[in-house]
C-alpha cells in the first residue's frame, strides 16, 4: 500500500485522538487524549512514535489498531513496540527504520539490475517472521552481538554495502529519532 502522502504528526495525533473517542467513548477520549501526541513520523518507513499516558497505553494501541484510514486514505497500522522509556523505544525504532530503509535501496537494486524470476522459491523459516512479514523479528531484548554496539546501527555489516544516499539516510533517520524527546 502506497504511503499517505499528506501524512504527519499532527494528522495522526489527530486521527488517534478521534479513533479513541469513536472506539472507546468519551471517557477515555478525555482521559487519554490529552497527553496523546506523535512525536516522530517518517514518510520515507511510514513509522510512527506516539507518546500517551501509561494507563491510557491499550485503549491507544486498540484506537491506532482500529484505525482504517486518515484523511479517507485506507491506511494499516502495526504496533511494532511499547516501551516505558522513549531511549529504548528510540533504539527499535531505529532499527525498524533502518530495515525499511535498506530494504528499499535493495528492491530499487534488484529492479535495475535484474530481470524478475520465473519461479520465486520460498526458503525462508517463516516462524521467525513477525505478522507483517517483513523478515525480521521485533525482539524485546538485543541479541548478544548487537549489545556490544553503541546502537542499532553504528556499524553496517561488511556485506552491508550501502549507497552513499542510502547511508544519508539512515543517518539523517537515526539523527531525527535520537532527536525525539519527553
Amino acid at each position: 500500500m502506497p504511503r499517505v502522502p499528506s501524512l504527519n504528526a499532527y494528522t495522526i495525533t489527530k486521527a488517534l485522538r478521534a479513533s479513541l473517542q469513536h472506539n472507546f467513548g468519551d471517557a477515555a477520549a478525555g482521559a487519554y487524549g490529552g497527553p496523546l501526541t506523535c512525536k516522530y513520523y517518517s514518510n520515507l518507513s511510514g513509522l510512527a512514535i506516539v507518546r500517551c499516558a501509561r494507563d491510557g497505553m491499550r485503549y491507544v494501541w486498540g484506537s491506532a489498531t482500529l484505525l482504517h484510514a486518515i484523511d479517507a486514505k485506507p491506511v494499516r497500522i502495526c504496533v511494532y513496540a511499547c516501551s516505558g522509556t522513549i531511549r529504548k523505544l528510540q533504539h527499535k525504532a531505529i532499527a525498524i527504520d533502518k530495515h525499511y530503509i535498506l530494504r528499499l535501496e535493495n528492491a530499487k537494486d534488484r529492479a535495475n539490475t535484474a530481470p524478475p524470476p520465473d519461479v520465486v522459491m520460498a526458503d525462508q523459516d517463516w516462524s521467525a517472521m513477525d505478522d507483517d512479514d517483513l523478515g525480521m523479528r521485533v525482539d524485546e531484548e538485543p541479541h548478544e552481538d548487537q549489545k556490544e554496539a553503541a546502537g542499532p546501527d553504528e556499524h553496517l555489516g561488511e556485506s552491508e554495502q550501502v549507497s552513499s544516499t542510502t547511508a544519508k539516510l539512515l543517518a539523517q533517520s537515526r539523527s531525527d529519532i535520537m532527536n525525539i524527546s519527553n
